[in-house]
Formats: C-alpha cells, sequence, structure tokens
C-alpha cells in the first residue's frame, strides 16, 4: 500500500468532508476525518457496509461492488473499491457533484 496522506489531503481541497483508506477488514491505513470522529468504529461500519454490498452481490452471482453510496439530509458517503485488499470512503456535503469526486478519486484507486 502507498502512503495514502497526501492523497488524502488534496481531496480536502475539493471541499470533502473527510476521507480514509480503510482495509477490508476495518483496519484504518490512512485517514482526514475529523477528530471528534472515532475512527476505529467509522471504519469498522464502512467495513460493514461494504461487506454486505459484496455479499449481496456474490448472491446474485454478479461481481463485487465497485462504488456504494449512502445519502443522508446533509450530506453523501461513498465507498470505492478496485477489489484489492483496502477501500476508500469520501464524505462530501450532499449538494456536491459525485461524478467530480469520483474522477478525483480515481488517483488515490490507481495506487491501491
Amino acid at each position: 500500500m502507498a502512503d495514502f496522506e497526501e492523497l488524502l489531503k488534496v481531496l480536502r481541497k475539493q471541499e470533502v468532508i473527510g476521507s480514509a483508506v480503510i482495509a477490508k477488514d476495518g483496519t484504518v491505513i490512512s485517514s482526514d476525518i475529523l477528530d471528534e470522529t472515532n475512527i476505529e468504529t467509522f471504519a469498522i461500519m464502512m467495513a460493514t457496509i461494504m461487506g454486505a454490498a459484496v455479499t449481496a452481490a456474490a448472491e446474485l452471482k454478479k461481481e463485487p461492488p465497485r462504488l456504494v453510496i449512502t445519502e443522508s439530509e446533509d450530506s453523501k458517503i461513498i465507498l470505492r473499491s478496485k477489489g484489492g485488499k483496502a477501500f476508500l470512503v469520501i464524505i462530501i456535503p450532499k449538494g456536491k457533484d459525485v461524478k467530480e469526486i469520483l474522477a478525483k478519486s480515481e488517483e488515490i484507486l490507481g495506487v491501491m
């Protein structure tokens, strides 16, 4: 795995609320998420969501998902994977263009 700290900081400049690279087992590899967040709990929950999506796809005899998006009243959480041992989580304000962030995240996915 590469050193992701600088790449996550680049995302922060794109009006991203926070981002992290998380191993499929819920271990935090790198994080740029607010200090008041319990990052370990957050990472485990993100791994659970990604794992559930992978299991659901497998039950349907489909390829594992590369993208999962959750949306609340004020934000979106984007989970991106390219099938390796880790995945990328990006939290954005609800009004932020998802396509723009997906394009920006390609660099990080490229080194995962």
